[in-house]
């Protein structure tokens, strides 16, 4: 009798308000950020932050091959991509992630890195057009820092696609 005591007083304070306990506070309105109001309206968000019926995430479909020369600490390889535009948008330029560029000389770090040079990219090739670094030219690629930025000869139209090669090489970091 005694070992079900405490449980049975355990049940009976539940539910019991603490004596002096307010009402559940209530929280401050929120405010709704433009960005956010424009995806509802749009209907790429529900009003409770998931996917609208006009959600959309863009698609790519890659190769990729690379060989690792081990005494020279070095990678090298070809990237070919198909990008499908499923956004609603008009395309008339493309960013790809030079991650490997962390490691560039000049490039913002939030921590100290190894400075190996970085990500070379040999060649651009989109839609079988080679693209240069002029940006003079109709359609040509930059890098800043660990962003490349491509224009390509045709703006990619909604519900296409854009076929892209790369060549590139870098020497991998020390491990540390």
């Amino acid at each position: 009798m005694s070992k079900s005591l405490p449980l049975a007083l355990s049940l009976l304070c539940i539910g019991v308000p603490a004596v002096g306990q307010t009402a559940r506070p209530i929280p401050y309105p929120v405010t709704v950020s433009p960005e956010f109001t424009h995806a509802l309206a749009s209907g790429t968000r529900s009003p409770d932050g998931a996917p609208g019926p006009a959600y959309w995430q863009q698609w790519t479909d890659y190769v990729l091959t690379a060989s690792l020369d081990v005494e020279q600490r070095a990678v090298s390889g070809t990237a070919r991509l198909r990008y499908h535009n499923r956004s609603p948008d008009i395309l008339d330029t493309l960013v790809v992630h030079l991650h490997q560029n962390l490691h560039a000389p000049g490039v913002r770090r939030n921590r100290p890195e190894e400075v190996t040079g970085g990500v070379q990219v040999e060649s651009v090739v989109v839609h079988g057009h080679t693209l240069t670094t002029d940006t003079t030219a109709a359609a040509f690629y930059e890098v800043d820092g660990t962003i490349m930025t491509i224009v390509p000869p045709e703006s990619v139209a909604p519900g296409s696609s854009v076929d892209l090669a790369f060549t590139w090489q870098f020497t991998v970091p020390q491990s540390g």
